[in-house]
């Protein structure tokens, strides 16, 4: 019996050892397996840290911009607002030339009344 339980127990061990081969062999293609996964992952990481860094540098680039915009929305504002005081100036400005123009010209008129009436009187006085 106890020869026939050592026949049972090397047949035992024989198929646990043909089992487990098997099995080493399946570990060892999971295992070449994972590692063929784990260099992709590298792969990707080393994309996605590329990908990351040209990031930070198109957000910089649109803070750049940003600014940029917001000190030409400031400039047009201030120009927006010369333009309207100089506009303002120009307008009073005109304004004070027409009424000048306007004194100008009744003064001429004026002129030219004296000397008509200045002629009259000296023809007359030479008629005389």
């Amino acid at each position: 019996m106890e020869n026939e339980i050592l026949i049972l127990l090397k047949n035992m061990n024989e198929k646990m050892d043909k089992q487990y081969e098997q099995i080493e062999a399946r570990f060892d293609k999971v295992e070449l397996r994972l590692d063929k996964i784990e260099s992709r992952l590298d792969k990707i990481e080393s994309r996605l840290d590329k990908v990351e860094l040209r990031l930070d540098k198109v957000e910089s680039r649109l803070d750049q911009h940003e600014r940029l915009l917001q000190s030409l929305i400031t400039m047009t504002a201030k120009n927006t607002e010369d333009i309207t005081s100089l506009r303002t100036e120009t307008n009073q400005r005109f304004d004070k030339l027409e009424v000048a123009f306007y004194k100008m010209n009744s003064d001429i008129d004026l002129l030219f009344q004296e000397t008509q009436t200045n002629k009259r009187d000296i023809a007359q006085l030479k008629n005389q």
